[in-house]
């Protein structure tokens, strides 16, 4: 029973969330499914805890009793819900504790700095922790454990990622934080600009293209890398990657419009998935 009531209650965090991974997860299998879910909100808790209003003391003495969390699953030890099912997953899987231990170190690089314009090296780092390492995660769960698996879900954590960074420019920026990489920044001369400077900026629509070409790149090296895979393997990834790519088309569309957070509606969302079911029969 206890079982079944862990399942409940992550199922209702992947419920709540809205995420646009949830069609992606869903047309998995029941096993996979459910280790999907798992590891989706083990990412929303820690996520939520990076993203709160305590001191920073509190939020990474949060983070760390995670990290502890995590070791003792890997000593078969297990205490709540979420331990109990990321136990059950983490066997059944093979899933490496370095990626569970590399996304909470992501959420810790939130807490400890307001990241601003980082180094190519730092975004690379930010990128591979908070999005790459829940894709390789992600792989296992799909069969595919390997060298080359883990750097197709690092690439595509990174096409992710950059997709956030451009939907979320304004809100980021009212935090004073900005996630566009230093090298172009510097391209047009704003590294001395604070956040919401840069936003109202005359140059921030050539930023911006910047920023798409960059994150075009990576969905492009990503679909260049798949073709390794079984695509029988890659369902719910690619699915998940259809949801991604249309909210980075709109922002791609609606580049010059800073306020209006970008989004897909339910029946967009309900169109990539028929899209996506009628490509998958031919």
């Amino acid at each position: 029973m206890c079982g079944v009531e862990d399942q409940k209650k992550i199922n209702e965090i992947v419920k709540d969330s809205g995420t646009s991974f949830y069609w992606g997860m869903k047309i998995l299998d029941k096993e996979k499914k459910h280790a999907m879910f798992t590891i989706y909100a083990f990412c929303r808790i820690v996520d939520d805890i990076a993203d709160n209003d305590q001191k920073k003391n509190v939020k990474l003495s949060q983070l760390n009793d995670w990290k502890s969390k995590i070791n003792k699953i890997y000593n078969n030890f297990s205490s709540d819900s979420i331990t109990r099912q990321l136990l059950k997953s983490k066997n059944r899987f093979d899933l490496k504790r370095e990626d569970f231990l590399s996304i909470i170190d992501g959420m810790q690089m939130d807490i400890i700095e307001e990241i601003k314009y980082p180094s190519k090296k730092k975004i690379e780092l930010y990128c591979n922790r908070v999005a790459g390492a829940v894709g390789c995660l992600s792989m296992n769960i799909f069969g595919i454990n390997s060298k080359l698996g883990r750097t197709y879900a690092n690439i595509l954590g990174k096409a992710f990622q950059y997709t956030n960074i451009l939907r979320d420019l304004k809100e980021d920026s009212i935090r004073n934080r900005c996630y566009i990489p230093l090298d172009i920044i510097k391209k047009f001369k704003k590294e001395n600009k604070s956040p919401q400077e840069l936003i109202q900026s005359s140059d921030i629509e050539l930023i911006n293209d910047e920023m798409i070409k960059r994150t075009q790149k990576y969905y492009d090296d990503a679909e260049k890398i798949s073709v390794n895979f079984k695509k029988k393997d890659l369902r719910a990834a690619i699915l998940m990657k259809e949801f991604y790519y249309s909210i980075f088309k709109k922002i791609s569309i609606n580049k010059t419009n800073l306020n209006m957070k970008i989004k897909l509606s339910k029946i967009e969302k309900l169109i990539i998935v028929i899209k996506y079911f009628i490509r998958s029969k031919n």
